[in-house]
């Protein structure tokens, strides 16, 4: 996990009214909407209405409405992508995910991350267990609890916060990151 360092763009898919940054409060939460910018894509109308009265007001990113099947944003746009609790949403027919991560890819740019994390959900090995080498991606697994806590310090969240978490110490809570090669 790299730093988020100045003018990166974060784009994060599905966060309701609950985006990852308040997680991190500060230091990344003073920086979204100054040298951090920050788009969330939500597919509810009644979330981005939430979203854009409560955060985009106040300077703090903005919000878009969309589907992680079809994200209205260009090309090679983010240098990270979040995606935090939104696969457990799905169900596990790969017919009605389409091909989600196609999707993703084309909005991040070279060298760029996609940060997937499932704390709640039901077990999404099919996430896991994916060759994503043909989207030139490539996939690093952190599963239970220690090694989930270390990706989330990486990532930025303070360790007090996770470890209120109930969670389990198998197959979840598992977070990944896919980095695109080209």
């Amino acid at each position: 996990m790299k730093e988020i360092s100045a003018q990166q763009r974060i784009v994060e898919i599905g966060p309701e009214m609950n985006p990852i940054f308040m997680m991190f409060q500060n230091p990344l939460f003073e920086r979204i909407g100054k040298d951090v910018d920050y788009t969330a894509v939500d597919c509810d109308p009644e979330n981005v209405k939430s979203f854009k009265e409560f955060y985009e007001s106040r300077g703090r990113g903005r919000i878009i409405q969309g589907y992680v099947q079809e994200i209205p944003l260009p090309e090679e746009y983010a240098d990270q992508i979040w995606i935090m609790n939104v696969f457990g949403r799905f169900k596990s027919d790969p017919s009605y995910r389409g091909d989600i991560f196609k999707e993703l890819t084309r909005i991040l740019k070279r060298k760029g991350t996609i940060h997937i994390g499932e704390l709640y959900g039901p077990n999404q090995s099919y996430l896991i267990e994916r060759d994503y080498s043909e989207l030139g991606l490539e996939k690093r697994v952190y599963r239970g609890k220690d090694e989930a806590r270390d990706f989330w310090k990486k990532l930025g969240g303070p360790v007090s916060n996770f470890d209120l978490l109930e969670i389990g110490e198998k197959e979840h809570p598992f977070f990944m990151e896919l980095t695109r090669e080209n």
